[in-house]
């Protein structure tokens, strides 16, 4: 197996730059190939039977060679001839892992893959205590170094590489380079570092024996310190990202159960994060929806119990610490409860159609799914409350005939976020049974009917049972919310929210008469009595009311402005 004997040195610079012009080899049987076409690429690799290909560790062991020389001068600058030289080898391999059939790519003794990766990271090791890296955040010194940490993007498309990868920790090695850079980092350097992340994930998709699943994966950078700088690096250019970077960050949102974990507030993931979106300069940018889109899932409070839940056979409900604790749980399906083994019992007959088994791990997500949406209607109950009036109004529906439809799934858009985490936030409010009888006329869209036949058919069988027994079961207290949770599955919930100063509840029918009311007729009183006016909490609320349905403001908040404006203006206000 030959080393590069012949390279078209003229036109080497443009290539390696604008991507657009070949790296030819002479090879001794003299036939010229180029690395940079599919036919070059797989000769090489092929020339002389594979199981021969020795060229990394031909032409590395040369390579190392150079940089030891390099080091014991007192420039530390390579000559020409030597970026010229270690600039093929990583061009060369570039040029294979981009264009080589994987069949073909995967025919490299691993061996020479494994002298590569080592080189790759004995090289950004020695690039992690450089002055220039340290200061400067690159490494574009010389042409050789740009190609050097290029290589890697192509080289992560491979299963192979991507393998030895996480064998040998190069993701750690790659996390400690990025982050010895403490203030800023080249554009094209961070944009380079994060699609060769984004490709190592992309290579998991396929589901490759050799390589560990997508899930596994995120672990693997999370704990090596590379997903906090594939963070903090994903926003290196000024408003786009490429669409691997966005791919990354879509997989990531639908683990949500990981969410939780790795994004709280004092996480460094969640740090880096919540930096990222707090800073005006990069409200524009293509990942800040989906760092968005993360935060909003993440930083939830999950408490072991949600005040609200009732026992699903006699339907008791009581919101104090003690009968929520004393509820017990399903060990099946972990998310119904009960106030009694009896009612447990009884109930067994109908819930068993909908019990589905799930892990302790899938349990936890569930919880996390619970509490999001839960905290997601709160966090929006004046808009909700305020279209739930409209629509019973046309409809003439009482509010238990009404059912709130919620998505929390990212568009495939680049730069889209889930229609429940937009602001305003976007959501649906309709008839239930338009959902579960006759032609479900109120259906929505990610049933995929008309689009996947079998899909929809699915999606009918598994959750229109659930979602009308779920109705069946309502209270004058609930509101039923039909969610798509980020990993595409749907879900059913029976709402319950209170005032936490008269524990009145916040969805029943009496509080839909009140809102009315004060919508058309401007007449808070009922309100009043429902939410309370005696805590800070009551008294916020009510103006957060006053605010969503266009009233002015009460008597005392008018004061209290008159009163501020008075004293930095040294006047009177007399406001109307």
């Amino acid at each position: 197996q030959p080393s590069t004997t012949c390279i078209n040195r003229l036109p080497l610079a443009l290539r390696l730059t604008e991507g657009n012009m070949p790296i030819g080899i002479t090879l001794p049987n003299g036939r010229r190939v180029d690395v940079e076409t599919k036919a070059g690429a797989n000769y090489f690799i092929s020339y002389g039977g594979a199981e021969s290909f020795s060229f990394f560790s031909t032409n590395l062991e040369r390579s190392n060679q150079i940089y030891r020389s390099i080091s014991q001068r007192s420039s530390r600058k390579p000559t020409q001839s030597e970026i010229h030289e270690l600039t093929i080898v990583y061009g060369v391999a570039a040029g294979l892992a981009q264009n080589a059939d994987p069949d073909v790519f995967a025919q490299i003794p691993e061996g020479e893959l494994k002298l590569y990766i080592e080189h790759l990271m004995a090289r950004l090791r020695h690039h992690t205590k450089d002055p220039n890296w340290i200061n400067n955040g690159t490494i574009m010194t010389h042409l050789n170094d740009q190609v050097m940490i290029n290589s890697t993007v192509e080289l992560f498309m491979q299963t192979v590489p991507v393998k030895l990868a996480h064998q040998l920790n190069f993701f750690e090695t790659l996390a400690e380079f990025a982050a010895a850079a403490t203030t800023t980092i080249d554009d094209d350097d961070a944009e380079t570092i994060v699609m060769a992340v984004a490709n190592s994930l992309i290579s998991t998709f396929d589901q490759s024996p050799d390589l560990p699943s997508t899930d596994r994966t995120f672990k693997k950078l999370e704990a090596s310190g590379m997903l906090e700088q594939f963070i903090r690096l994903s926003i290196c250019k000024p408003v786009s990202s490429s669409r691997g970077v966005l791919k990354f960050y879509d997989e990531l949102i639908k683990r949500t159960k990981l969410l939780l974990k790795w994004f709280g507030s004092e996480s460094p993931c969640g740090k880096v994060a919540k930096k990222i979106v707090s800073d005006p300069k990069y409200r524009n940018h293509a990942v800040t929806p989906k760092l968005r889109a993360i935060l909003a899932f993440s930083n939830q409070e999950v408490h072991p119990e949600i005040e609200g839940r009732m026992c699903r056979y006699c339907n008791k409900n009581d919101p104090s610490a003690e009968f929520q604790q004393a509820l017990m749980k399903c060990s099946r399906c972990k998310s119904t409860y009960y106030c009694s083994k009896e009612c447990q019992r009884a109930d067994w007959k109908r819930h068993k159609k909908s019990c589905i088994p799930v892990s302790s791990s899938e349990a936890r997500a569930n919880l996390f799914a619970e509490n999001t949406v839960q905290k997601t209607i709160w966090k929006n109950y004046v808009p909700i409350m305020k279209e739930i009036v409209r629509v019973t109004g046309l409809t003439g529906l009482p509010k238990r005939e009404i059912l709130l439809e919620m998505d929390f799934v990212t568009p495939p858009q680049r730069g889209g976020l889930a229609p429940a985490l937009r602001d305003p936030v976007e959501f649906k409010v309709a008839p239930a049974r338009g959902y579960f009888e006759g032609d479900r006329p109120d259906e929505p869209d990610w049933f995929y009917k008309g689009q996947d036949r079998a899909c929809y058919e699915k999606n009918i069988r598994a959750i229109v049972p659930v979602l009308k027994e779920t109705f069946e079961r309502l209270q004058d207290q609930h509101l039923l919310a039909f969610v798509r949770s980020p990993s595409g599955g749907g879900g059913c919930y029976r709402i319950t929210l209170q005032s936490e100063e008269t524990m009145n509840p916040l969805f029943g029918q009496k509080t839909v008469d009140a809102c009315r009311k004060a919508i058309e007729d401007e007449d808070f009183s009922d309100l009043k009595d429902i939410i309370g006016v005696n805590t800070p909490a009551s008294q916020s609320m009510m103006r957060t009311f006053r605010r969503g349905f266009g009233a002015m403001p009460e008597e005392d908040e008018l004061n209290a402005v008159r009163e501020m404006l008075n004293r930095c203006y040294g006047a009177s206000f007399d406001i109307r």
